[in-house]
């Protein structure tokens, strides 16, 4: 901050006949800018800006490293997008009462709750990985490829948890379908399940197309 004032000293004391009142006034409003600046990039980092840019990209090109389409990719970004509240934070909290207070249940890229994220902490564990983006992603490819199963007492086997005919559909939405918009819609339905009057599926679709109109800018 020290080395910030006396620059900025310099540069007045080439203006005409500054005055010491003055000159410490210009300093003060400049180290203000200086400062209100840097709390804006801390914050869109962390909410809003690069920073958020940063994990999208990150997400995207992870999906693409595990042989997704781009139109599959922009259908899950576009769900990680409203699920994540627009952060793309995997330790993203859910908010209960307002904005960011994160007293919610939900958590992560895709806001894993109840038994989803029990059966999430339980992957980490039997696969010895921690808590990331990467595996956040990894258990939602096992989910939705069917291999992650319960025993059901019923059947007297062991079936996948988002349910033989659901991952069928969903391996041929991703394998077949070219409108990302419709991939989201149904990736929302089937594997986020998403809470009624919170479904936000004209987001999760239009959030899609966007993201898939950006790779090829």
């Amino acid at each position: 901050m020290e080395i910030l004032r006396d620059s900025i000293v310099e540069k007045l004391k080439g203006k005409e006949e500054p005055q010491g009142i003055e000159i410490a006034d210009e300093v003060n409003k400049n180290l203000g800018d200086i400062f209100f600046k840097w709390i804006l990039g801390k914050v869109g980092k962390n909410k809003k800006g690069n920073g958020k840019d940063i994990s999208k990209k990150e997400i995207i090109n992870y999906l693409k490293g595990k042989g997704y389409s781009n139109e599959s990719i922009a259908g899950i970004v576009g769900n990680i997008d409203v699920e994540s509240m627009g952060s793309f934070d995997y330790t993203r909290k859910e908010d209960l009462e307002k904005t960011y207070d994160e007293l919610g249940e939900g958590y992560g890229l895709f806001q894993f709750t109840g038994g989803t994220k029990k059966r999430y902490y339980d992957y980490l564990d039997m696969s010895n990985k921690k808590d990331s983006m990467e595996s956040q992603v990894d258990f939602m490819d096992e989910m939705v490829k069917g291999n992650i199963k319960y025993y059901n007492e019923k059947d007297k086997r062991m079936v996948p948890v988002v349910g033989f005919g659901n991952v069928e559909e969903l391996q041929d939405i991703f394998l077949n379908e070219t409108d990302p918009g419709k991939i989201a819609l149904k990736f929302g339905e089937i594997f986020e399940q998403p809470e009624e009057g919170k479904e936000k599926y004209p987001e999760r679709s239009e959030s899609a197309l966007y993201t898939f109109e950006s790779f090829n800018e």
